[in-house]
């Protein structure tokens, strides 16, 4: 293994087409993989009887074990892994435990949609179902007469399908994989099927350079994958490949595998690419070499600096992360962020700054390959923080009320109180109390101020009620 990573973003067929092996234990026979939201890699470890999970940062842990014969694998939007294992059939793996879903075929192949449907794949039958959260299933792909690759749209029913993969994207189509006629198929959500990649020449060898998928040859297909950009990742068995299928329909090779025939292909939500070969035993990554943006950054204004905090990447890439810049211009500049973990989260301040200036921020981490892309830009003003204000409350007219005793400097001096002979608002602002007068006055004070009194300041009944001496014509209470 050359353990360098090709960048997907431009990837070629020139490019290198090294790959980084994941987890440290060996995978005696890795059949379907798959990926959840945290950036984790399942694998059904099929000479094993068990599951594995390979975290971003290269550890191994057993999902599930004791099964007979694990092939098909899917992981929900929740986090709920899905095993179809020749004995059990498919099987629902939570924190809580492992429940029966469905029956399966001995050799099956799984998908997740967003809404918490599962297809599965029955290869020797020839059928794609569908299995809703409620345990209802039916029949949403195959059992027709018509072969492939589909010269037009098709009714799903209608086709004839030997199906070796299926995925499903963001929007609900379901992509499955004929491994007999050398293509893959699209099925919209209203049923109707359209050739997705390969061309009725049959099996062969994918175009150097990028082409239409659907003037492309390809070969025996295994798994497919979807990410969250709309690309679709063909495990290309008989040319030892990864394709790519972008949103355009632009089939790209990503890099050949030197381990042998690509059997299954997963894709993370960072838009990493995993696959595993026959007889390898382990998982390959292939995905740029940075990191990952760093997420969901929040910044808490101080005198003169800001309070920050964020989550890790969800990918490392190749290596760990090192460090972390911070950026206050929008990424035009960038200095070192000291950092410390807590809670799970990094946090980190700036100093130095400006009260009262808006700063645009974003932070990066860093490993060996450099900086990653920089978070999601947030604004942020530095300055004091305003004490807390409690909700003002009406005050009504001869209602007395206890206040807090008021500190040394505070905007009531103890020893005060106050008469309020109309409707007023009260409202604490840190240790002092505001009063804002609606239409009345406050008995006894006038224009000479508070009237001295004793103890906890209280605001108590007072004389008749008047027009306040200050904003009113001149015009005096009893």
């Amino acid at each position: 293994m050359a353990g360098t990573a090709l960048g997907l973003g431009t990837p070629t067929a020139a490019a290198d087409p090294g790959a980084s092996p994941l987890g440290a234990a060996p995978l005696g026979d890795p059949r379907q993989l798959a990926t959840d939201l945290a950036g984790n890699v399942y694998a059904a470890d099929r000479d094993h009887g068990r599951v594995v999970r390979i975290s971003p940062g290269g550890e191994t842990s057993t999902v599930a074990d004791g099964l007979d014969a694990p092939d098909g694998l899917a992981v929900d939007g929740a986090g709920t892994v899905y095993v179809a294992d020749r004995a059990a059939g498919v099987s629902r793996i939570t924190a809580t435990g492992r429940s029966a879903v469905a029956p399966a075929p001995a050799d099956a192949a799984l998908a997740v949609d967003p809404g918490g449907n599962l297809y599965v794949a029955d290869r020797d039958a020839g059928l794609v179902w569908r299995v809703t959260p409620a345990g209802v299933r039916s029949l949403v792909l195959g059992g027709g007469a018509t072969p492939g690759p589909l010269t037009g749209p098709t009714p799903a029913l209608d086709v004839r399908i030997d199906p070796s993969g299926v995925t499903v994207d963001g929007v609900g189509n379901l992509y499955a994989a004929d491994r007999s006629a050398c293509y893959v198929l699209k099925v919209d959500p209203a049923g109707t099927a359209t050739t997705y990649a390969g061309r009725a020449a049959g099996c062969g060898a994918p175009p150097e350079a990028p082409a239409r998928a659907t003037s492309a040859s390809v070969g025996r297909i295994g798994h497919l994958a979807a990410d969250p950009a709309g690309n679709v990742y063909l495990a290309d068995r008989s040319n030892r490949t990864v394709e790519r299928v972008g949103p355009d329909g632009t089939l790209t090779v990503l890099a050949p595998s030197p381990l042998g025939p690509v059997s299954s292909v997963t894709a993370g939500p960072t838009g990493v690419v995993y696959f595993t070969a026959d007889g390898d035993g382990s998982v390959s990554r292939l995905g740029p070499a940075a990191a990952s943006p760093p997420r969901d950054l929040r910044a808490t204004p101080r005198d003169r600096a800001l309070a920050l905090s964020f989550l890790p990447p969800l990918d490392p890439g190749l290596t760990p992360v090192t460090s972390y810049d911070v950026s206050l211009d929008g990424a035009q500049t960038w200095r070192t962020l000291s950092t410390t973990v807590s809670s799970g989260r990094l946090t980190g301040t700036v100093a130095g700054l400006r009260n009262g200036v808006q700063y645009s921020v974003l932070v990066a981490a860093r490993n060996t390959a450099g900086r990653s892309p920089g978070s999601a830009i947030i604004p942020a003003v530095p300055g004091v923080p305003a004490p807390a204000t409690a909700a003002a409350r009406p005050l009504a007219a001869g209602r007395e009320l206890d206040t807090p005793a008021a500190p040394a400097g505070a905007p009531h001096a103890p020893g005060h109180s106050l008469a309020v002979t109309g409707p007023a608002t009260l409202a604490l602002a840190g240790a002092g109390l505001a009063l804002l007068i609606t239409g009345a006055r406050l008995a006894g004070v006038g224009r000479a101020g508070l009237r001295p009194g004793s103890g906890t300041p209280r605001c108590r009944r007072g004389a008749a009620a008047g027009p306040d001496p200050d904003t009113a014509p001149a015009r005096r209470a009893g």
